[in-house]
């Protein structure tokens, strides 16, 4: 019914009448009917997918195993009824595939792709810190330690959230308290009491879902993740146990493979007290041991013997319990020892008895025999006494326990009438809270009446920006970006913008979007210089691969969807085969024009290609032939060539055109004698789907061929017998569509689940990645001049072209091989011409160089300069008055003035500084370029006049470690260091005296130091991972700390074009723009290093940041606005449609061009 009231209400549909017109059928079997007769039929062409929640619920079901086994079967209908590759099944909840089948006589579930859901984390929240502000002026900080508490998990971060929302404004510096607090007072104290609505019980509850046995494994598993390390648990190794408390929820498995516990909450509530005495509720001896504890552990008649005990024994083997089971356990064991041992002596005493008594003749007998019977007749009275008295003893046992139960049972309806009443009180606290929220928020809506328009649509359009869009449509997420952008230029949309153009994987150049519907097929001219594309709107539309823009009106000849287009090798002619059962010739020949059409398949023509003499045609379709065609001719050259019992999907010659390969439905590769018509040998057998594409190698001739998810072959072309090597079987998904380089070398091929896959053949590798849609790829091409450029057509009707030679950062790019050791330092020229980077590592390979660079074209102005220093080169600047002079710091105790005027060449100016008694760390012009200061390793600081040739050194010494940083002020007129110490010194450049230290608030040494270009503010970066920033006039701290990097930071830059702009490094081969007025993170984090930035520097027009790693790299990043605007503009290459506009920007605001190059989009179906 949910289903049906769903359908398009374009023709009216009553479930009823139908479900009486076919009730004969089973429920299961009226699901399958209408799924493909109705549900299919009334939604024509779209993909559908059906969500199906509570799984873990279904599974109580009795037909359980047969609705799943039905969904089986609807994906395996794939192959056999290519509409059922529209409809696709989610299943959410918790439960495994073995799980959804559990009936050994059924085949498994053995389909689909499992998703491990995880917690949220920190750049996915980001949206939340915006709630968060109406209580806190750092809702980052906040934010953070919430998710210390809940590892990310989705429902306990709202919570909290939620929870927070309704305490009092939160104190600067007070945040972590507070949130530990709110946590302590409305999560854990009487957890099952605050646990509404439900989530810590029906975890509780999935651990007792099968009971017993099963249970107490997977307490007895919990408990050992428990009492391991919150962040290192224990090695995961996926067996069914460690599965089924995975399910759970309880624990959660980490990305190096290790199981822990999922949050600190989750730690506590179910703790270690928690699992003892619910292992004690489980145990098989509960009831003896609570007997036993009762007598004051003194009645020997309840301890354990005999196979109870060992069962005991068993059940507590790796399990931690208390001491009274302990205790008991062992008395049990030491009863039973003794019991024995007594058993023992009374045998030998009768043995012994037997014999003395043997040797005293009849009389002794007599006597024996009337012993015998009195002792029989004690025993028996002894029997009955015995009996009496343990009755007694059960009979004021259950007087007790039932004395007992009755008080527990007292107590815990007082228990419960107070959590009653708490519960009352806090829903009453709750309301009132939210009364007062309420209105607070009504007061504030009425304050920001008066907002601007610009403010309000922009907040409409970052609205659009969630994940699952910037995932989906990236076109689309750059085009919101950008208009978000124009409405209001400030820190949050530049975010946005740099958000989306990070998410990107940069060997995507530009979207191509003109057809109304999917693209199936697309083909490069043999020169490259042309694309067309085949679509299901029954266009073919050329694209010039010049301007990436349409060329010229779309081929108008199909009536039907096109479903292949092939050029010929001479670029003459372009095919095309269609739906309509047609194959039509067009003349290239500008302007391009329909020649001649064949109508003589008898059902849609699926695929076409031409041989490489230009003179053969070859067609195949869903009438199971193959049928070769003469170009000059314009006729068919011979019968149709069958061998296939279903639809010819794919058809290539071979390179010297003495072949034939055609795929089928009926999974069978077909090779065929193009001269005598024939087929060549067996059909090659070897895949189990349908055979979605053939193609030849250009360089050797071999063929590969793709059967969907099926797998990758490569035939043996002398024995016709598969090949399969290992790297071309690292692919599993769906794949509809392969093509080779020209050279050979490259396999490419588009998937089912919207990944671009690479197979490169020298050298071997590996390689798929998401190109920027989350829709199917149907078809792919490689450029014939340019190997490294694809093509790649989509169902949503975009065509994707793509460099494989491009950076895989959009807004950054990797400067050519420079150093061959960790770059330590980077410094651009005043004019941003030239930059410097310095290089080397303690224990390194001596590579201990400076390289000079030509910032325009990115390459190196000369060789590495070697030879001069002895050791790593830890600082490198140049004079703010003379970018022809560079100073370097080297760990070998000495700096070295550089004269840069012959770049290729470049020599020292004067012989080396010498005066620091250990490593130079950081070396600094004064902004007059008068004065040069260096810090080194042993808390000394030099000045060095540079009025004289050579300079003199004046030391500074008041750091008591190493001094990692030296900067002067914007006005010269001061210096700053920072040391290991933690200390950040100030010292008079006039006097040359030391003047002020500011307060020891960093936990770390300082590695970094940086002045605003007005000189209001200094930044100081630190080991312990925060940003400081200080007010030089007032000497205190502004703000609050700037948090976002996960290792200590190295490097900290202001943009001198932009003061309220920041850039950090970190060891954690991140770099973190900040926003200084907000001080947030510009968008997210920076990545493309692999190693600690060690090194950022800003270039003097703030459009370029320069980074330098210990993974032996210099990046530059693009950190102009209008930059990534352009760049944005450009991938898209297109405008929003009509429909797009309203949807994303609503009725009221007028359309307009949001990238002004570009027309006006029109809107596809």
């Amino acid at each position: 019914q949910i289903i049906a009231d769903q359908l398009p209400q374009i023709q009216p549909f009553d479930l009823n009448t139908w479900w009486e017109s076919h009730r004969l059928l089973s429920p299961l079997h009226h699901l399958a009917t209408f799924l493909e007769e109705i549900l299919l039929a009334r939604i024509p062409q779209q993909r559908i997918v059906i969500f199906i929640d509570e799984s873990d619920a279904i599974l109580q079901f009795a037909e359980k195993g047969n609705f799943f086994s039905l969904i089986r079967t609807c994906h395996n209908l794939r192959s056999e009824k290519p509409i059922y590759n529209r409809l696709t099944f989610a299943i959410l909840g918790v439960a495994s595939p073995a799980d959804l089948i559990a009936d050994k006589k059924l085949t498994p579930f053995n389909i689909g792709r499992a998703i491990d859901l995880v917690g949220f984390q920190p750049e996915e929240v980001k949206p939340l810190e915006e709630g968060l502000r109406a209580i806190t002026v750092q809702p980052a900080v906040v934010l953070a330690r919430v998710l210390y508490w809940t590892g990310g998990q989705p429902f306990l971060t709202q919570k909290i959230c939620y929870l927070l929302l309704q305490e009092e404004e939160i104190t600067v510096g007070e945040e972590i308290a507070k949130v530990d607090q709110v946590v302590q007072s409305e999560v854990l104290d009487h957890w099952e009491v605050h646990d509404e609505p439900t989530h810590l019980r029906p975890i509780r509850d999935r651990l007792f879902r099968e009971g017993g046995q099963h249970t107490g494994q997977l307490l007895e598993l919990y408990q050992t993740i428990l009492l391991a390390p919150l962040e290192e648990g224990i090695i995961a190794n996926d067996s069914r146990i460690q599965l089924d408390l995975r399910l759970s929820g309880l624990v959660v498995k980490t990305g190096q493979g290790r199981l822990r516990v999922y949050n600190p909450i989750y730690a506590q509530v179910f703790n270690q007290t928690w699992v003892i005495t619910t292992l004690a509720n489980l145990r098989p001896y509960a009831e003896a041991l609570n007997a036993w504890v009762a007598s004051n552990f003194k009645d020997e008649s309840r301890l354990l013997r005999g196979q109870a005990l060992q069962v005991a024994q068993a059940w507590v083997k790796g399990k931690k319990l208390g001491d009274d089971d302990h205790q008991f356990l062992n008395a049990s064991q030491l009863f039973a020892q003794k019991t024995i041992a007594r058993q023992r002596m009374t045998w030998l005493l009768a043995v012994f008895l037997a014999i003395a008594l043997g040797l005293g003749g009849l009389t002794g007998w007599q006597w024996w025999e009337a012993q015998q019977k009195r002792e029989k007749l004690a025993q028996t009275l002894e029997e009955v006494k015995k009996r009496r008295q343990e009755a007694d003893e059960q009979r004021l046992e259950a007087q007790r326990q039932a004395e007992e139960s009755q008080r527990k049972g007292e107590e815990l309806a007082r228990a419960l009438e107070e959590a009653k009443k708490r519960k009352q009180e806090a829903d009453e606290q709750r309301l009132e809270a939210q009364r007062q929220a309420r209105e607070s928020e009504k007061n504030r809506q009425q304050a920001q009446q008066q907002a601007t328009l610009a403010k309000l649509e922009m907040q409409t359009v970052v609205a659009g920006l969630s994940p699952g869009l910037v995932n989906g449509y990236l076109d689309q997420a750059l085009l919101l970006a950008v208009q978000a952008y124009h409405l209001v230029p400030n820190r949050e949309t530049q975010g946005n913008l740099l958000r989306v153009l990070q998410s990107m994987d940069g060997r995507l150049k530009y979207f191509l979007r003109k057809h109304q519907k999917s693209v199936r097929s697309v083909v490069f001219s043999p020169d490259g210089q042309i694309l067309a594309s085949g679509s299901s709107d029954s266009s073919i539309i050329l694209w010039d691969m010049q301007t990436n823009q349409q060329l010229g009106p779309p081929l108008l000849g199909h009536r039907e969807a096109v479903n292949s287009v092939a050029f010929s090798p001479n670029g003459q002619w372009l095919a095309s085969g269609s739906d309509d059962n047609s194959v039509i010739l067009w003349n290239m020949k500008p302007p391009p024009h329909l020649v001649q059409r064949w109508q003589e398949h008898t059902r849609s023509v699926e695929t076409v290609a031409f041989g490489p003499d230009n003179q053969i045609l070859a067609s195949g379709g869903y009438d199971n032939n193959v049928i070769l065609w003469d170009v000059n001719a314009k006729k068919r050259l011979a019968p149709p060539l069958q061998g296939h019992s279903k639809a010819v999907r794919s058809i290539a010659f071979s390179p010297d055109g003495q072949r034939l390969a055609s795929g089928g439905e009926d999974t069978d590769v077909i090779l065929w004698d193009v001269k005598t018509y024939q087929r060549l040998k067996p059909k090659l057998k070897g895949h189990s789907k349908t055979v979605t594409s053939v193609v030849f190698n250009p360089s050797d001739g071999r063929l590969v061929s793709v059967a969907g998810n099926s797998g990758i072959i490569l035939w043996n072309m002398k024995n016709y017998q598969p090949l399969q090597p290992p790297e071309w079987q690292n692919y599993s998904g769906w794949v509809n569509s392969l093509a080779f380089s020209s050279d050979g070398k490259i396999l490419v091929g588009g998937s089912g689940n919207n990944n671009v896959i690479l197979w490169q053949t020298e050298p071997l590798k590996f390689e798929q990645f998401w190109p920027g849609h989350s829709t199917s790829i149907g078809s792919i091409a490689v450029s014939p001049k340019d190997p490294q450029k694809l093509a790649a057509g989509t169902t949503d009707g975009s065509i994707i072209l793509l460099d494989m030679q491009a950076s895989k950062k959009v807004i950054s790019e990797t400067l050519p091989e420079g150093h061959n050791d960790k770059v330590n330092t980077v410094a651009f020229s005043n004019d941003g011409d030239i930059l410097a980077s310095g290089s080397g590592s303690q224990g390194g390979n001596g590579d201990n160089s400076i390289v000079l660079w030509d910032v325009m074209n990115r390459k190196p102005l000369g060789p590495p300069l070697r030879g001069q220093h002895s050791d790593q080169v830890k600082s490198v600047a140049f004079n703010p008055k003379n970018s022809q002079e560079l100073a370097s710091g080297s760990a070998d105790k000495s700096v070295i003035l550089w004269d840069l005027k012959n770049f290729k060449d470049p020599q020292p100016l004067e012989p080396p500084l010498l005066g620091h008694s250990g490593g130079v760390l950081s070396v600094a012009f004064s902004p007059d370029g008068q004065w040069l200061a260096s810090g080194g390793e042993y808390g000394d600081i030099f000045l060095w006049d540079l009025h004289n040739r050579p300079p003199r050194g004046q030391p500074l010494r008041k750091h008591s470690g190493w001094v990692q940083n030296v900067t002067f002020s914007p006005d010269g007129l001061q210096l700053v260091s920072g040391g290991s110490d933690r200390n950040i010194l100030l010292w008079d450049m006039q006097t040359k005296q030391f003047v002020e230290s500011l307060s020891l608030e960093h936990d770390g040494e300082v590695k970094s130091l940086a002045f605003q270009a007005n000189g209001q503010l200094l930044a100081s970066g630190s080991g312990d991972t925060n940003i400081l920033l200080w007010g030089l006039n007032t000497r205190k701290r502004f703000g609050s700390p700037l948090r976002g990097h996960y290792s200590g930071v190295t490097s900290v830059a202001f943009n001198p074009q932009d003061e309220q702009m920041l850039a950090s490094g970190s060891y954690g081969s991140d770099i973190l723009l900040w926003d200084v007025q907000t001080q947030t993170p510009i968008g997210q984090s920076l990545y493309g290093h692999q190693d600690s930035v060690n090194s950022v520097a800003f270039r003097s027009d703030g459009k370029l940041l320069a980074s330098g790693s210990a993974d032996k790299t210099v990046r530059l990043w693009d950190v102009d606005p209008q930059s990534w605007v352009k760049k944005a503009c450009e991938i898209a290459n297109r405008n929003f449609t009509e429909k797009e506009w309203r949807r994303f920007l609503g009725e009221e605001r007028k359309y307009e061009k949001t990238c002004p190059q570009f027309e006006v989009q029109v809107d596809t179906e």
